[in-house]
């Protein structure tokens, strides 16, 4: 399955929709957005020692769970309407080398670059769902007061309670 699923193809694809199309800047706000928030949370719930209660935790799942499905039927959409352009495309570069004519797709590439950036973003959007899923339910299962681990020479410790 890891062969199937490559998660830092998924995140660099997803960092690259966040430039702006016109001067091909990465966009600030998106990346607030995107990352800065999302760690701001998480910042601030550790510092302020946030507790997750059991309602919470099953709220978070159910969540995760109702969003990640509602995507994946997003994507299976997506991936269609990539399919039907490609056809059409296919079928007009058929013809046109039968009847000699020069006919295309109008705004080809650009649709399928807009089908690309929906793509990686929503495939981004799945796997922060997931881990929200993921987090929430070993935190409904893990039921010790501490965490420590460490790295080298650092000790990390969370008071989970």
């Amino acid at each position: 399955m890891s062969s199937k699923i490559n998660i830092s193809s998924i995140v660099c694809g997803h960092f690259s929709t966040l430039r702006i199309a016109s001067t091909g800047k990465i966009s600030k706000l998106d990346l607030l957005t995107f990352y800065g928030v999302p760690l701001l949370v998480v910042i601030l719930g550790v510092c302020k020692d946030f507790d997750l209660s059991g309602d919470l935790t099953s709220l978070l799942v159910n969540f995760g769970s109702i969003f990640t499905a509602l995507l994946l039927s997003v994507l299976v959409l997506i991936y269609d309407q990539e399919n039907k352009i490609d056809d059409k495309k296919a079928k007009l570069d058929e013809d046109n080398e039968t009847n000699g004519t020069d006919n295309t797709v109008s705004f080809y590439n650009a649709k399928k670059q807009i089908l690309n950036e929906l793509y990686y973003t929503i495939c981004y959007c799945i796997i922060s769902s997931m881990a929200l899923v993921l987090v929430s339910a070993v935190n409904s299962v893990v039921k010790v007061d501490t965490f420590n681990f460490s790295i080298k020479s650092f000790l990390f410790s969370f008071n989970l309670k």
